[in-house]
Order: structure tokens, then C-alpha cells, then sequence
């Protein structure tokens, strides 16, 4: 647990595909990151070869017989950051912020 972000993967989605709304392939679901305090996902962690990717839960379109659908299009994927091998050390807002701005969206903390 990092501040109040609870990182696990004992969740329904563990397993799960997810794909961009134009149906390229992103990954396998291994984590999602629970805001405590909030009661709410924050982000879906999605890993792709040897990298993990965070994205934010709010991209989450839809559940199909394929996996999660994802609300961008693959154009996007080239703009998702892999979290850091030590990324335990290294999560804070900053990293955070760096996850929004790459997909060019405003952050949960700044509804």
C-alpha cells in the first residue's frame, strides 16, 4: 500500500484482456491499484511483454466476450509509460501526473 492506493490483484479482472477500443491487443490485467479512502479503482495495471503499464480505471469502456475494452485507440499505446522495475520505491504523484499527461487527460484528483 502506497499512502492510501491499495496495489493487488485479488479482483474479478485478473486474467482479463484488454484491448483498445479499435480492438489492438494491450495486455493481460495482473493488478488494479484501489483507492482506499475513496472506495474506487484508480488504475488497471496491464502487462505487455516484460512491461507493466498503469491505466487509469476512468479509460475502461466496456466488458466484452474478448476482455476490457479500453477508451482510446491504439494510437494511444505508444503514449502509455511502463511503470518502473522498482516501482514500489518510485510511485508517488509525480509518476502519477506523468501517467495523465501521457494520455492527455485531467487527473481523478483534479475532478
Amino acid at each position: 500500500m502506497i499512502g492510501n492506493l491499495l496495489f493487488t490483484n485479488r479482483c474479478d479482472i485478473v486474467g482479463f484482456s484488454s484491448f483498445t477500443i479499435d480492438k489492438q491487443p494491450l495486455g493481460e490485467v495482473v493488478f488494479q491499484v484501489v483507492d482506499i479512502g475513496a472506495f474506487t479503482v484508480r488504475y488497471i495495471a496491464v502487462k505487455k511483454a516484460d512491461s507493466i503499464y498503469l491505466i487509469p480505471a476512468e479509460f475502461i469502456d466496456d466488458l466484452d466476450d474478448d476482455g476490457l475494452v479500453m477508451g482510446f485507440l491504439s494510437s494511444k499505446i505508444s503514449c502509455l509509460l511502463p511503470i518502473p522495475k522498482d516501482w514500489e520505491k518510485t510511485f508517488d504523484r509525480c509518476f502519477e501526473e506523468k501517467i495523465f499527461t501521457a494520455l492527455n487527460t485531467a487527473p481523478y484528483w483534479e475532478d
